[in-house]
């Protein structure tokens, strides 16, 4: 099984994040046992086996283009990672986002500001509740209104989604 999805990830995963392959696959494997762990007595079809690899995939990519982004704080631009291939207007517009975000960020009630960052750096709402020692269901709902709050916020700048 680890074999068919190291092909399958291969295929799906670009050229400049060709490095990440055995973590993906990794992380597709354990999905699989999961998977066959919950339904020990169902067979999974083998579209279940692409399913997996290439949400797998997709998981690790934006996980990657995330940490590639602007740094929300201005006293960590040293440590930014530069893409050889943004032009300085790119540079200019992800600055200029990374700073309406932080400007409707600070606006936000502390609460939903708390579960919002949480998800923006990448951690899920159970995982935010956790930190926040809230529940399942409080931890839900501040991010999902947190995040509508930031987008309106964002709206009102001209920045869309």
């Amino acid at each position: 099984m680890r074999d068919k999805l190291a092909r399958i990830v291969a295929r799906a995963c670009p050229a400049w994040a060709s490095s990440h392959r055995d973590d993906i696959t990794q992380a597709a494997m354990m999905r699989m046992i999961r998977a066959q762990q919950q339904r020990p007595n169902d067979g999974l079809p083998a579209s279940y086996l692409w399913k997996v690899a290439y949400s797998a995939t997709i998981d690790e990519l934006r996980r990657l283009r995330a940490q590639r982004e602007v740094p929300m704080d201005d006293e960590h631009d040293g440590d930014r990672v530069v893409d050889p291939a943004q032009t300085p207007e790119d540079r200019l517009r992800a600055e200029h986002v990374a700073r309406s975000v932080r400007e409707c960020l600070s606006a936000l009630a502390e609460a939903r500001r708390q579960a919002v960052t949480l998800h923006l750096a990448g951690h899920s709402v159970p995982e935010s509740g956790r930190i926040l020692g809230w529940n399942a269901k409080r931890a839900e709902n501040l991010v999902y209104r947190g995040l509508a709050d930031l987008r309106k916020c964002l709206t009102s700048k001209g920045i869309e989604p």
